[in-house]
Formats: C-alpha cells, structure tokens, sequence
C-alpha cells in the first residue's frame, strides 16, 4: 500500500507490450539485461509537458501549470478523439497499471494469447435476395412471444408526434424452339465493343456516413450511421419493419443500382427524417400485413401512413420554400404504398396529391445522391403501375438533364438509359401521339442502343428451354444488365403490340399475325427465363408479370397458360400485390372454367 503523499510508478512501456512484469526501477532490471531502452508512462491525462529527458533514458519530471485565465472547452456529451497517436500519448490511455502483487511471468515462459475471432459476417448480394413469404419472413424470437398483452403501447399510440419516426433485328439472343414461338431469329448481330472501363469514385457510397475514420488527423470526426433521435428504435415491432424494408422491399429499388442506395441512403436519411422513418415504416407494415404475420401488430400501416402525410402536409400545400431530398424519398414510399398495396394493381386511380407533390419536384439530381436514387424508383414504380394499369404514364421528364446518350458508359447507366426509353414507349403506346414518326424514332432508339451496348450486356449462357421447361436459360454478367434488358424486352413486346402496320398485316394474312405473336411470346419467355435464371423469385421477376399483363392473353397452350399464371400468381404473391382482377382476366382470355384452380 503506497504511503500518503507518494506516487505509484507504473511499469516501462517495453515490459507492458511484452506482458512481463517490471520491477519499477531506473531503469529496470529487464530493460537492462536485454539492452532495450526503458520508456516510462505517465498518468498526466491532458496536460503533458516534460523536461528533457537525462542521458539514461530517463523523462524528467511533468511540469503542469495552467493560467487562471485559462479558457475551457466544453466537452460535456461529446466523443473525444486523439489525434496524437505517438507511444508518449497511446500510454495516456492504456487500460490500468500493473499491479504490484503480479508474480514475475518471462515471456519466453508465457507468450501473449491469440487474439480473439471477431464474428464472421456474411455480405448479402442481390443474388441472395428472397422476397417475402410465410415461410421466409423475420420470426419474432420466443422472448419476444412471451407476455404479448404486457408490452408497452407503440410510441404513436402514447401521443408522440411520430412512430419513432417492327423489331425482329432487335434480339440479342440466339435461336430457340418452343411449341408456341417457332423459333427466335437473330437478324441483327449485337455490335461488339470493347469493355467500357469503370469510372473511378474517390468515394465508395457505401463509406457515406458510416463512420470510417480517415487516416488525415486534420478531417473533422466523420458523421456516424443512425446517431440520432430516432435510432435507436424503442419498440422490437418498429426495429423488425426497418429490417423487413431493407431485406425484402429495397432490394427491388436497388436492382441494377450498383450502390444499393434504397438499403443504404435512404435508411441512413431515415434516422435523421420523422417523415421519411415513417413512410418506411408504413410501406413494411402494409407489405407484411397479410393476416398472418402481423394480428400482433394490430395492422399499423394506416397509422404510419397518417402520420408521414401529416409530417408531409406543408411541402404539398408548398406552404414550405425548401423541399429536402428525405422529403422526396418520402413521397416516392408514400406513392408506392398507394399505388401497389392498397388497390388492385389493374384498378385505374385519379391523381393524388403525392403525384403532384413530385411531378412539379422532379429536377435533375446530382450523382450519388438519395434524391437520384429516389427518382428513379418512382420512375419504376410509375412504369410499373402504366403497364399493369394499360394508363399513359403522364411523366414530364423532358427538362430533366438525364443522359439518353448511346456514349460509353458503366453498365448501370445503360440500363437507366432504357428504362428512360420505356417511359417515352408508354407515352406513346397510351397517350394522344400516335405519329408514324415518334414510333419509328422509338424503335431506332432501341436498335441503336442494343447495337452500342458493351460487351458486358452479352449473355454468359444462353439455353434453350430443356423438356419440361418453357423457358430458356440466360445468364448474365450482373444486376445492372439484366434490368437493362428487361426494360429492352418490354419494350419489344409494347412497340410490337402497338405496331401501326400490325393490325393491317394480321389481318391481311394469318401469317403475319402468326409472326407478330410468335415475336411477342419470344420476348415473354426471354423476360421469364432471364428472371428463373436467376432465382425462384427476385426483383426480375416483376418485369416478367409486367410482360404477362401485356400479353399473357396471346398464349394458347394451355401448358404455357399455367406455367404463366402461376409466375403471375407468386410473384403477386411475394411481393404483397392484389392482382386478382388480372387473373380473373387472364382466365377469361384462355376460356378456363371460373372455378378452375391450379
């Protein structure tokens, strides 16, 4: 025990990064039988100013003397982060002293313990995305379960403000039979280029606001994912529909985005925006509630969606100057909850407030950011409900500076460069401009584009359909392609339909309305086969329902008709869409007996 008025001496810095007990001396016993110079520590936490040490090694003493005037930084609530990182101030901080009562342990006789495993964590690619089910949805734990009448009320219902908060030279593929198509002719070979080179980005997206730290002392401490209000969550219900939104309902915005900014940005936004929290929260709630999951959770969806339109109510009155890209995101989820879980898909509705809110909003976004991720999942949750809908899709986007050049470029841009094209096609298809001219642009856009693609766009595998299967198997490089030729195909399959010789010719010769189906069952079973190729369900798979609304009425065998209802079917199925109206139509096109089931 250490008299009154003395000061412990702590062990050298060279006996405590080799583990091995010091016997305090000046220097000690172990620094001198082993030649090594003795450091010494200090117990000074903030204010270190030494003497020059003697000739021995040895620091003199700390002298620490501060102004009365000295002036304070306040630091209450704060992290601190040391930037000084040289052994002087790393002793500062190290955990405890050695005690005095240790036995003497050598090194050679004890050498230092492995470090311990850190958990390995598995990275979740868009291969591995699984949509929703009763089988493959997050289960409460068994805790969880336990006491169900005795959990506190959710934070909306205890008064918060929030929650929480002409086209057969178009085919990139080769030939392949199947009983209804004759087979597929490629007449117009895909143009090869040389790999288009990756930009560089001095940035990963996935590094924004995730709280690496940067090598140069001189950068501010960097802005922590979810240090905010609103996460932690309070309630395990709330923390479940923010983890079913990024693991079952972003995947399909993030599709083709090689940042994955929907699972990313958005929920990192999230944290910081009560409206946006909300909206995520009402979009998860009304994707699980299918009367199953969710009799624990009172259905909430409703209530989220009030309160996000709520916190969104001054920017649609434009009550409010400054429209923030959380806002934005906000409303693309509200227009998503309206649109595809709250009607049937087919069913045609009036134009909402949250529609208008982001037909006047929508500007050109800066690359990279939330606000460019969000515009193009509403663009795709707007070409989706066009088709399913057979409405015009009414998107003024002329004066946005979107890139529909046919310039080298990286994968995911060709792909949103004909996704662009899909929304010029529907404009056509079914809106007022029925020009020969706009449709001979529109199929010369297409054709230009498939040639000017790289070679990346080219197919890994292509396999006709083996006995039993109707469609063939494609392969392809990545998720950024596949969207692109998904939209391609889509829109083969509208520019065909809406062909305006096509009605003439069918009629003018059963041959020609054979060709003109046969083109058209083509594109659906490469759209359907590029999507199984990839797994039994997975965001590709909507472009695939996309194509059998269109033309799933076309189909004659009856064979094609149930493999083509049941892809319809669970796809609707998986991603918590109401297309009853659909197959009831389809069934009444292939002439089934209403009470037929599969």
């Amino acid at each position: 025990m250490p008299t009154p008025g003395t000061v412990r001496r702590p062990g050298c810095e060279s006996c405590r990064s080799r583990h091995i007990k010091c016997d305090k001396g000046a220097p000690c016993g172990q620094c001198v039988r082993k030649g090594r110079a003795c450091v010494r520590g200090t117990k000074l936490k903030f204010r270190h100013i030494t003497v020059p040490s003697d000739t021995d090694g040895n620091r003199g003493e700390a002298q620490y003397e501060f102004s009365d005037t000295q002036k304070w930084c306040r630091v209450s609530g704060k992290r601190i982060r040391f930037i000084d990182e040289t052994a002087d101030i790393n002793s500062l901080h190290n955990d405890g002293f050695d005690s005095d009562d240790d036995d003497f342990v050598s090194i050679e006789d004890f050498p230092p313990s492995p470090p311990k495993p850190q958990p390995r964590r598995t990275k979740k690619t868009d291969h591995d995305f699984v949509k929703p089910s009763p089988k493959n949805r997050p289960n409460r734990t068994s805790d969880s379960a336990i006491n169900e009448a005795d959990r506190s009320l959710l934070p909306i219902e205890q008064g918060q403000p929030y929650p929480l908060n002409k086209l057969p030279a178009l085919h990139p593929h080769p030939a392949f039979r199947s009983p209804s198509s004759g087979h597929l002719e490629s007449d117009d070979v895909p143009h090869s280029f040389s790999p288009v080179p990756r930009s560089q980005i001095s940035v990963p997206i996935s590094d924004i606001g995730s709280g690496s730290h940067s090598d140069d002392p001189s950068l501010p401490e960097p802005r922590r994912s979810f240090s905010s209000a609103n996460f932690p969550l309070e309630d395990r219900r709330e923390a479940d529909l923010v983890r079913h939104f990024r693991e079952f309902i972003a995947g399909s915005f993030d599709y083709g985005d090689p940042h994955n900014r929907i699972s990313t940005l958005l929920l990192q936004h999230a944290a910081l925006s009560p409206v946006l929290l909300n909206a995520v929260l009402a979009v998860s709630a009304k994707s699980k509630d299918d009367g199953v999951s969710l009799n624990f959770f009172d259905k909430p969806a409703e209530r989220y969606y009030e309160i996000a339109m709520e916190l969104l109510q001054p920017v649609l009155d434009d009550t409010v100057l400054e429209v923030d890209e959380a806002q934005i995101a906000a409303a693309v989820l509200l227009r998503l909850y309206e649109n595809i879980y709250t009607i049937p898909i087919c069913q045609k509705t009036p134009a909402t407030p949250i529609w208008k809110f982001l037909s006047t909003h929508i500007k050109t976004p800066a690359h990279g950011t939330l606000l460019e991720a969000a515009m193009w999942a509403w663009i795709r949750i707007e070409i989706f409900r066009s088709v399913m809908r057979n409405e015009k899709l009414d998107l003024e986007i002329e004066h946005v500076d979107f890139d529909r050049s046919l310039q080298p470029a990286d994968d995911d841009i060709w792909a949103w460069r004909m996704c662009l094209h899909t929304v010029d096609v529907l404009n056509y298809c079914y809106g007022d401009n029925k020009r020969r001219e706009t449709y001979d642009q529109l199929v010369s856009y297409a054709a230009m584009w498939m040639r000017s693609v790289p070679e990346s766009f080219t197919p890994v595998l292509v396999q006709a359909p083996l006995r039993g299967s109707f469609f063939p198997e494609i392969l392809l490089l990545n998720d950024s392609v596949v969207m692109g030729l998904l939209f391609y195909h889509v829109n083969r399959i509208l520019l065909t339909i809406h062909n305006p010789d096509g009605q003439r010719l069918a009629k003018s010769s059963k041959q020609a309305a054979r060709s003109i189906n046969n083109e058209i069952f083509t594109d659906v079973k490469i759209l359907a086969g590029m999507a199984d190729s990839i797994s039994p369900c997975n965001p590709a798979h909507v472009s695939a329902c996309m194509a059998i609304v269109l033309a799933g009425d076309r189909f004659t065998i009856q064979e094609e008709q149930e493999v083509l209802y049941d892809l319809l079917s669970n796809t609707a199925d998986d991603f918590s869409w109401d297309v009853s109206l659909i197959l009831a139509h389809l069934k009444k096109s292939w002439n089934w007996p209403e009470d037929m089931v599969l």
